[in-house]
């Protein structure tokens, strides 16, 4: 399961399991992904663990969690963010969060 191998001493497991939870946001992941980023050293497993846990935060019932997911998968600019952002534009109701979603798609 992606979830344990979060933990691993070997670096390309654990960006292996954050590519993974990446590709199937969940926001009951999302403790889980705050915890392996706060112990996480390498630059790049800490990259797509925020990319990761900004996609879980896309479902928050919050529209301003909602909000600030959108703007932070928008800075990755990566062909992820392009398909995490058309998902979420297709579901969201509120519409100062469709805005940035829109608007973060214009900037990818």
């Amino acid at each position: 399961m992606a979830a344990l191998r979060l933990f691993s001493k070997d670096t390309a497991s654990r960006l292996e399991a954050a590519g993974s939870l990446l590709k199937e946001p969940d926001a009951e992941k999302i403790p889980l992904l705050r915890k392996a980023l706060a112990s996480e050293t390498e630059e790049a497993i800490k990259s797509t663990l925020n990319l990761a846990l900004a996609a879980a935060s896309l479902g928050d019932p919050d529209p301003a969690i909602r909000l600030h997911a959108a703007k932070e998968i928008a800075s990755h600019q990566t062909p992820q963010t392009i398909l995490l952002l058309n998902q979420r534009l297709a579901d969201e109701t509120a519409p100062e969060v469709r805005a940035a979603l829109a608007g973060s798609l214009r900037e990818v």
